[in-house]
């Protein structure tokens, strides 16, 4: 009977707190591949600062879900190694992209990928993004990754990327794919 119960309960201990199976991608910052229509003037992409922690609030955070309220941790404008990019359209925040400029020293540490950080030198972690329900879809990830690579790879000597996709979000993958990220095994 004891030895039942403890195959019971690992296997309820696998199935409720083992980490998701994500699908971690990688990018080469000279392969990223994208299109950008050059006369949108509706949006603006620019890295926050403690100035707009207050639109941050305002805007975005009644948006957010479970997801979004863990990662409200890392929008601390006192840490150097985290950058959050912001898109504002018609006077409102409606996208943020969490950036951490060095991989190992980002929550990938906290994920089965820690093993294979340290084969990865000048890599940024493209952490947590969110648009409002209302502007998804009009390819403002785009433009805000552009400005993230450009920025980071110009300004920070960034040459590599990767990012987090859960298996259940399919077009999320492609999205990414059809950027240049490639499936890291």
């Amino acid at each position: 009977m004891k030895r039942f119960l403890s195959r019971i309960t690992n296997y309820l201990f696998s199935k409720v707190f083992v980490e998701p199976k994500f699908i971690y991608l990688s990018l080469d910052a000279e392969n990223f591949k994208h299109s950008l229509n050059k006369t949108d003037t509706n949006s603006k992409v620019f890295v926050a600062n403690s100035d707009h922690k207050e639109s941050i609030e305002e805007d975005l955070f009644p948006h957010f879900d479970n997801q979004q309220d863990y990662f409200k941790q890392f929008l601390n404008f006192d840490r150097e190694d985290i950058l959050c990019y912001l898109c504002k359209k018609n006077h409102k925040l409606v996208h943020y992209f969490l950036v951490f400029k060095n991989a190992r020293t980002s929550p990938l540490l906290k994920t089965r990928f820690k093993k294979k950080l340290d084969s990865y030198d000048q890599t940024a972690y493209l952490g947590n993004a969110f648009t409002i329900s209302s502007e998804r879809g009009g390819w403002i990830v785009l433009k805000v990754l552009s400005r993230i690579v450009q920025d980071l790879s110009d300004l920070h000597g960034i040459s590599k990327f990767i990012v987090l996709v859960h298996p259940d979000t399919p077009g999320a993958l492609k999205f990414y794919q059809r950027l240049g990220f490639k499936i890291i095994n």
